[in-house]
């Protein structure tokens, strides 16, 4: 005997070696950073944050630079005395004179020009007033922001709930397993009492096959459980996108304790939930499309200032230039295009207002209702863990009084089997609680 017990302090270590602690807060962790849809919302962030960036370069002068070159067979200008004259009786003889005359003294009577030329020219226009699209596109756009982190908020909130419940079911199970194993030990010992005592002709035949039915129904339950822990890490591992062996999921013990449970929370005062949050940012938007699309027919206002550096008159060395201008336009036909327009942006935005007003009424029952639940959760838990202690301290009683052969051995064995069931469906009721918990927390709890 002192030798196996050598054996068994030998190995320990070993088994202890062997198993991998899994705490909750190693898988919110994994969760967040190994989920696609989370990533996705961070990337959703950096391009929203990448468009209002965008759009404050609006605020800021045009400025562009142009080049251009031309080449033209025979001249783009060719003007002589006759085009300008005409062709009449009195304009030739004057046109005859013109050359004559122009002639002698070297004058050129055709003028010829544009045959080449280049030219560089850069401006800047700044925008005074765009119909107010500027303002309330780059107001958009920071909306646009605060939207996609409360997506991302929203999105995490949900995946931490998801986690988290299957997280407590892991645990739940890993309970039940071990008081089914202590059920199974108790049974156990049972046996080999009975069967000691059948062989002594202590006790009826029909006394060892109640025990060793039981035994074959306890080990049944043992291996439907422990295909459901193994099935219930499997999900939850795949919901974290954590690696593992199928072989190797039994050394994952889930270290974190049903008990003690999280009293319940107080109501939230003034809830203000990232739901809410979202449906006045729509508004919000609405309101800032509707005047960006408005502002298209609305005047517009630009100063700028040109400078340009050419040659169009071929061997004339280049000249330069520089020009400032001021732009007004005022759309005239579009007034009524923008009044249509505004009538239906009035439409879309009352009916996001009304949407609000809607999905604020069930927000708020939405937030009764779930910490009614998590007060229905957490009182039905204590009722059966009493319970369960009451099933307990039966068995104990029960194994008292089969031993003073008080009660029949199928009256023991039903205590016990009570027993286990009823702590059983105070675990069920925990991991009830933890989830109605859980989804009230996640809402209306202060940042944990």
């Amino acid at each position: 005997m002192r030798k196996y017990l050598i054996y068994i302090l030998l190995l320990l270590p070993w088994a202890a070696f062997a198993q991998t602690p899994v705490t909750l807060a190693e898988c919110l962790a994994l969760g967040e950073e190994n989920t696609p849809a989370l990533r996705n919302a961070q990337l959703d962030i950096q391009s929203a944050k990448a468009l209002k960036s965008e759009l404050v370069w609006s605020y800021f002068p045009n400025v562009s630079v142009r080049s251009f070159g031309f080449w033209s067979r025979d001249p783009l200008l060719d003007v002589g005395l006759s085009d300008i004259i005409g062709d009449s009786r009195a304009a030739l003889i004057i046109n005859d004179g013109a050359e004559y005359l122009a002639g002698k003294l070297e004058i050129p009577t055709r003028v010829q020009a544009f045959h080449y030329g280049w030219g560089v020219a850069a401006s800047a226009i700044q925008p005074l007033f765009a119909g107010g699209r500027i303002i309330n596109g780059n107001k958009l756009a920071s909306v646009g922001v605060k939207a996609a982190e409360v997506q991302y908020d929203m999105q995490l909130r949900d995946k931490r709930r998801e986690i988290e419940e299957g997280y407590w079911q892991v645990v739940s199970l890993q309970e039940k397993s071990r008081t089914l194993a202590a059920v199974q030990a108790t049974v156990d010992s049972l046996c080999r009492t009975v069967a000691a005592a059948r062989k002594a002709g202590l006790v009826p035949e029909s006394d060892l096959t109640v025990v060793q039915l039981q035994q074959k129904r306890l080990s049944a339950a043992a291996v439907t459980l422990r295909g459901g822990i193994r099935l219930a890490k499997i999900n939850l591992f795949n919901t974290i996108g954590k690696s593992y062996a199928y072989l190797d999921l039994d050394q994952y013990v889930f270290a974190d304790a049903v008990e003690p449970l999280p009293r319940p929370l107080e109501p939230a005062e003034d809830a203000a939930s990232p739901e809410s949050a979202l449906l006045f940012m729509q508004v919000e938007a609405k309101r800032l499309e509707k005047q960006v699309q408005i502002g298209e027919f609305l005047p517009q206002v630009g100063i700028g200032a040109g400078y340009g550096y050419s040659q169009f008159q071929g061997p004339r060395d280049p000249g330069t230039s520089l020009l400032a201008f001021a732009t007004v336009k005022i759309p005239l036909t579009g007034i009524g295009q923008a009044v249509s327009r505004a009538r239906r942006y009035d439409a879309a935005l009352q009916k996001a207002r009304n949407d609000q007003a809607y999905n604020e009424a069930q927000l708020a029952l939405l937030e009764r209702k779930l910490h009614l639940e998590m007060d229905t959760a957490w009182e039905q838990a204590q009722i059966l863990r009493e319970a369960w202690q009451v099933a307990e301290d039966g068995s104990r009683r029960s194994r008292a009084d089969w031993k003073a052969g008080r009660i029949s051995l199928a009256d023991y064995l039903r205590t016990t089997v009570d027993a286990r069931q009823a702590h059983e469906a105070y675990l069920d009721q925990c991991l009830v609680y933890r989830r109605a918990y859980s989804a009230y927390a996640a809402r209306y709890a202060a940042p944990r």
